[in-house]
């Protein structure tokens, strides 16, 4: 459970970042990262994400970019990682997953045959890169939150 207080935070930090990282950004994608961080305290609502102008198709949200992609080299082989801003922390690659990825590309290990549950999977790189490397991977993440994962799991795994 977050308590409110790192709420807070997290949406300060938000908004600095918006304008101290992009000082050119549009009001609307200012409203829109609002949004998303009241996400993390329940979400907003369909009418609200009407009155912003949040993207409610996936054309419109690639048009609006909030969706984009990341390439990832893992042993040799280049994954893309699928990440939408509007669909909340579970739909946006850590860097904690990049960094847990170039670990497991080194690390001495067996992973063939293993059996791993990668609980918050995200976007899925780290699980991702088990199955790459032979590991049996069951992904996991909140309800409402599998459409990125989904995804990412089929273009770079297979169906």
């Amino acid at each position: 459970h977050t308590s409110p207080a790192i709420i807070s935070t997290v949406h300060l930090l938000s908004v600095f970042v918006i304008f101290a990282v992009w000082p050119g950004v549009a009001a609307s994608r200012v409203s829109s990262t609002l949004c998303l961080s009241r996400s993390l305290r329940g979400g907003c609502d369909a009418k609200e994400q009407r009155e912003i102008g949040m993207a409610s198709s996936e054309d419109q949200a690639v048009a609006a970019g909030t969706i984009f992609f990341e390439n990832f080299e893992f042993k040799g082989r280049e994954l893309r990682i699928k990440q939408d801003t509007l669909k909340g922390h579970a739909a946006i690659l850590w860097d904690a997953a990049r960094v847990l990825a170039k670990y497991l590309e080194v690390l001495p290990a067996e992973w063939k045959g293993k059996r791993v549950l990668d609980l918050g999977s995200g976007c899925g790189l780290t699980a991702i890169c088990l199955g790459t490397l032979g590991a049996e991977v069951t992904m996991t993440e909140l309800p409402g939150c599998t459409d990125v994962l989904r995804e990412n799991a089929e273009a770079n795994l297979g169906g």
